[in-house]
Order: structure tokens, then C-alpha cells, then sequence
């Protein structure tokens, strides 16, 4: 019980590092003028992408713009294969099993991200996208049932 009850305050903590993450406005997360100091010229060495996301264009035609997107659903895919993980620690703790520990694992994963999204939206330049529970933070989700489900595997081994 003292072993579920600490990985549940894992969650906790790490459910309110997303928040305060997801708190920092836009301008002040924006590192494009670092990448354009790092590696100047890039647009010469990036390929022609462009395809749609939410109501806007991703194209790597500015491509810092292009390179700090894919870093801010790189962040989204990892906050919450961390977050799905610690989930899934808890969860088994508690005795959780089957189909019932994976649709709750990924079932809770995306309700906080659906929260963090609604509460984006309320902070100064930023946008809270639907899309991006659908997909960075899905795939996140996944991934830490996966390398749980892998690392459970490898310890009975």
C-alpha cells in the first residue's frame, strides 16, 4: 500500500510539472532565435514538408518554425509516455491487470491531457488543440504502456 500510494504522489508531481509546463507562455518558450543562432542556414538542409495541423500549415518553408514544432510534440509525446508509465507503476502497485489496467492507464493519461489542453487555452499565446490528444499525447500514452508492458516482460525473463 505504502509502494502504490508513493508512485500515486509520483503522478501527482508529475501531473503538476505538465501543468506548470503548459502554464509558460508561448513567447517565453520560444527558442527559434537559438536555433537560428545554432545552425544558421538550416533552410538549406531541411527537406520541402508541409501538412496540415489543427486550423494552421506546418511547412519547413520557415524552418525554425518547422524544427520547434516537431521539438513541442517531441515534449508532448514524452511528457506523457513518462506520466502513462508512472501510471502504470501505481496501477500495477494496486494490483491492476488485463484489460482493465490498460484502458484506465490510457484512459487517465488522456483525460489529464484533454485538461492540460482546455487549460492551455486559457494561457496567454497559447492554443489548446484537441488534436494534439489525439495524436503527440496518444502516442505518448502508448509508448509508456509499451515500455512498461516491455519492462515487466524482461524482469520475469
Amino acid at each position: 500500500m505504502a509502494r502504490s500510494l508513493f508512485l500515486f504522489v509520483c503522478v501527482g508531481l508529475w501531473m503538476a510539472f505538465i501543468w506548470h509546463h503548459s502554464s509558460v507562455p508561448a513567447t517565453e518558450q520560444d527558442i527559434r532565435s537559438q536555433l537560428q543562432d545554432w545552425f544558421p542556414n538550416l533552410e538549406r538542409h531541411v527537406p520541402e514538408v508541409s501538412f496540415p495541423y489543427g486550423n494552421a500549415i506546418v511547412t519547413s518553408e520557415r524552418p525554425y518554425d518547422f524544427i520547434q514544432f516537431l521539438m513541442r510534440k517531441m515534449g508532448h509525446i514524452a511528457e506523457y509516455a513518462v506520466l502513462s508509465l508512472l501510471l502504470c507503476s501505481a496501477l500495477f502497485a494496486m494490483g491492476l491487470r488485463g484489460r482493465t489496467f490498460l484502458l484506465l492507464t490510457i484512459g487517465l493519461t488522456l483525460g489529464y491531457a484533454a485538461i492540460d489542453e482546455w487549460h492551455q487555452s486559457t494561457v496567454p499565446g497559447r492554443t489548446g488543440l484537441w488534436l494534439d490528444v489525439i495524436v503527440p499525447d496518444l502516442l505518448g500514452a502508448l509508448l509508456g504502456f509499451t515500455l512498461f508492458t516491455l519492462w515487466r516482460r524482461y524482469r520475469r525473463v
